[in-house]
């Protein structure tokens, strides 16, 4: 496929027999003078290779072209199987341009169901978790952290749940192997956002990955949003946002008066754990809104459990504001 414009600059692409680019190509005039990359008539598609291969030949994979992509979707097989990945190598400039930066490297690893899990990009030197066989090390309980002259930067996808809403998504992080990271601990190790959903699949509250929290509430005739700053004050009652209150406080005390008519979960959600109990808790940073786990609230201190009555199961609490010390 080829576009010229009417300065006689070109742009095409070439595609395989899926209709996926293989290789795309600009060239033209600047300035007067005749520039640009090679036609991709030139490009000669390069025998299976594996991962490891392409990497390795990535100036000579790319041949004159503004880039290149390969596409493998069966390297289960062999001593070190593979998920379905793509690679796009990049070119940073012209062929012949002096002192070219090397060429931009892109791999993009997907599970059987054919969506994105992890992308990897190759960076500049410098620090990175060391990762073996899929998961990372660790040093007296600490990610190590070493410098390296070949850096990956990677996006990993988010955690979802059934409904497709992201509950957990990572920040980017830095490794010393493009290898697919498949270590279960990510959630512990690697800092993240979490999100969490009422029943209809609104957000309700996210903590980001410095531990600050927004939240929101929705009513029939306005929402009501609350930021960062917002949360941050000490007088800020998470808990209440989502109680029903019968002249009662939501002190740590409280445990046995302390109940909400519809709950995260529904009805008749009670206290299960005095303050002190969970306050240090290990899963201090995870949130559940389903399958009848229990949900921790961070700024309250406790964790909530659902009801016995599963006939009005996800309802959100109705919130009511009685003459107690939290309203004043």
């Amino acid at each position: 496929m080829r576009i010229c414009d009417i300065n006689n600059n070109t742009c095409e692409v070439r595609l395989n027999a899926f209709g996926n680019i293989v290789a795309a190509s600009q060239y033209g005039t600047e300035g007067g003078k005749a520039t640009g990359f090679k036609p991709v008539s030139e490009f000669t598609p390069p025998e299976p290779l594996t991962l490891a291969q392409a990497i390795e030949k990535s100036e000579t994979l790319l041949g004159g072209q503004s880039s290149v992509t390969l596409y493998h979707e069966n390297e289960l097989s062999g001593d070190n199987p593979q998920p379905a990945w793509v690679m796009t190598i990049t070119a940073s400039d012209y062929p012949g341009t002096p002192d070219m930066p090397p060429c931009r490297i892109d791999i993009t690893y997907f599970d059987g169901a054919g969506r994105l899990r992890q992308q990897f990009s190759l960076d500049e030197p410098g620090a990175a978790y060391p990762c073996a066989d899929g998961v990372l090390l660790q040093d007296d309980n600490q990610l190590k952290e070493v410098m390296t002259d070949t850096r990956w930067r990677i996006i990993q996808a988010a955690e979802s749940t059934l409904s497709g809403n992201a509950v957990r998504r990572f920040r980017p992080w830095f490794s010393d192997s493009y290898e697919p990271v498949i270590d279960t601990r990510l959630p512990d190790l690697i800092p993240c956002e979490v999100t969490g959903y009422d029943a209809q699949n609104k957000p309700v509250f996210a903590e980001d990955a410095e531990g600050y929290l927004r939240c929101q509430r929705y009513f029939p005739w306005f929402n009501l949003t609350y930021d960062e700053n917002d949360t941050l004050s000490s007088g800020f009652d998470f808990l209440r946002l989502f109680q029903y209150q019968r002249d009662i406080s939501a002190d740590p005390g409280n445990r046995d008066a302390l109940f909400m008519d519809r709950g995260i979960y529904g009805q008749i959600t009670e206290i299960d754990k005095p303050y002190s109990a969970k306050r240090y808790a290990d899963n201090i940073q995870r949130y559940y809104f389903n399958s009848g786990r229990e949900t921790w609230l961070p700024d309250a201190g406790i964790t909530l459990t659902p009801g016995d009555n599963i006939l009005k199961p996800y309802a959100m609490p109705q919130v009511r504001y009685g003459q107690n010390e939290n309203d004043n």
